[in-house]
This record gives structure tokens, C-alpha cells and sequence, in this order.
């Protein structure tokens, strides 16, 4: 929704960090950018695609090797087993399963994209 980006803009902008957070409004058939990024957030979003592999898909090609994916949930929202799929999808497309950390009323998983060598 360009409302909820507009206001992570202003707060970005109020804390000076407006230059290195790039929002984008996604549409239904895919993120539509092509950018090498170091750190991805979906915030609230995921459960709400038509096809979330797809979308999962594209971040970790989106994301630089040891890259970072911050996946938020509505607490509440959906149940645990919900979350635990949309977390087994992340790992099906490529990703490392890193924390659950407790953020605000989320559930959230961070992932990494890992490099080539990881684990050698």
C-alpha cells in the first residue's frame, strides 16, 4: 500500500536514512525492480500474495550472497503453522533460516542468502 510506504518514508527521512531505504510498491506479478540488494524487509505483506513462492523467488535473487531477509508477520494474523510455511518456502527458495528474533507484536524469521563458499 504506497500509504504504509509513504510513512516508513517520512519516519526514513526523519531519521536521515532516506537515502539508503528504496520502498517499492509491488505488484501482483512480482517485485518489478532489478537491483542488487544487501538487506531485504517484508513487512505485513507475504501472506497477502497470490503466490508467495514466486515473491520469495525473487528476493533471494534480489539479495547479494550474505544478503539479509527480514520476514514480519502480524502476530496474531496467522497461526504458527502459517508462519512455518511461509519460513519452509524462504528455505525452499535458497534461504538460511538465521533467528526468530521478537520485534514489536511480530513474528519474524531473518534469513540469509548464502554466498557460493558458505559451509565449505
Amino acid at each position: 500500500q504506497q500509504k504504509m510506504l509513504d510513512k516508513t518514508m517520512a519516519r526514513a527521512q526523519k531519521a536521515r536514512l532516506e537515502k539508503i531505504i528504496h520502498p517499492v510498491l509491488c505488484h501482483e506479478g512480482g517485485i518489478g525492480i532489478s537491483l542488487e540488494l544487501d538487506f531485504i524487509l517484508a513487512c505485513n505483506s507475504l501472506h497477502e500474495t497470490k503466490d508467495p513462492a514466486s515473491f520469495l523467488a525473487e528476493f533471494f535473487g534480489l539479495l547479494k550472497p550474505e544478503g539479509n531477509f527480514l520476514l514480519m508477520e502480524p502476530r496474531g494474523h496467522l497461526t504458527a503453522g502459517d508462519f512455518d510455511a511461509e519460513v519452509a518456502l524462504a528455505r525452499q527458495a535458497g534461504f538460511i533460516e538465521i533467528d526468530r528474533p521478537r520485534l514489536f507484536a511480530q513474528v519474524c524469521a531473518l534469513l540469509l542468502k548464502p554466498s557460493a563458499d558458505r559451509g565449505r
